[in-house]
């Protein structure tokens, strides 16, 4: 994956993005591209994360996706002009407390695993892969409340096919995380009713819930940048002021 800042002309601060197929490592680069001061400095204020990606290796997403739920922020995935949101995508969107995505670029199937490693494995050794990463998926995904109906539809598509996410599924799956509505409640004042309102599109609710996430948004920052400073030292990035930016 690359990343960058976007400057989309409804925001006072850049979005962070994050674009292209993930490979390993992406995680790594990730946090190294997050070490010098202005990006450093850029995700204490970002309001979003914008994401475009076909997918790619499936723990390397999940590797990103602890960074998203850390980060506290809303995710734009699929969702902005001819930006798409397939495979491991899903794994990225799923951790964020909110999410924006278009069903229609929302491209689901089971996970993918390197043509290059199998043709090294026997059948046996093969479909005992096969079970361990859907395991590991799948474990992943309940543990995020994904629907079941999405896991299903994920298990029984090929890797060189594609699924789209039904209506159902996307209202099943919601824009906002669950356990993310009850911190905003306990802690920044959401009425419930102004979070139905927000569910069904309603201009009072969309204003109530925008305060309310970005008081949790807030208070999610200083424990976001604390652990970012925790895997500094985990990976061993050097967090030098004075190097580039890019």
């Amino acid at each position: 994956m690359r990343y960058s800042w976007d400057h989309h002309p409804e925001s006072e601060w850049p979005l962070l993005f994050l674009e292209g197929t993930i490979v390993p490592g992406d995680y790594q680069r990730l946090i190294e591209f997050s070490s010098t001061q202005r990006n450093f400095i850029l995700l204490a204020q970002t309001p979003m994360i914008r994401i475009d990606t076909p997918g790619g290796d499936v723990e390397e997403a999940i590797a990103i996706s602890r960074f998203i739920e850390m980060s506290s922020r809303p995710v734009a995935a699929g969702f902005f002009e001819d930006d798409v949101c397939a495979s491991a995508c899903l794994y990225l969107v799923v951790s964020a407390s909110v999410r924006y995505f278009d069903r229609d670029r929302f491209l689901l199937h089971r996970p993918y695993i390197n043509p290059i490693r199998l043709k090294e494995m026997t059948p046996v050794q093969a479909r005992a892969r096969q079970r361990e990463v859907l395991r590991i998926t799948e474990d992943f995904l309940r543990d995020r409340d994904v629907p079941s109906s999405v896991i299903e539809t994920i298990a029984r598509t090929a890797s060189v096919d594609a699924a789209k996410m039904t209506y159902r599924q996307s209202q099943e799956l919601g824009r906002v995380a669950g356990w993310w509505e009850e911190y905003l409640i306990a802690n920044c004042g959401l009425d419930r009713r102004e979070l139905l309102a927000y569910k069904r599109f309603e201009e009072s609710g969309s204003v109530a819930f925008a305060e309310a996430n970005k008081c949790g948004v807030q208070l999610g920052i200083p424990v976001g940048l604390d652990w970012l400073e925790e895997e500094y030292s985990r990976l061993g990035v050097e967090r030098d002021w004075g190097k580039s930016d890019n």
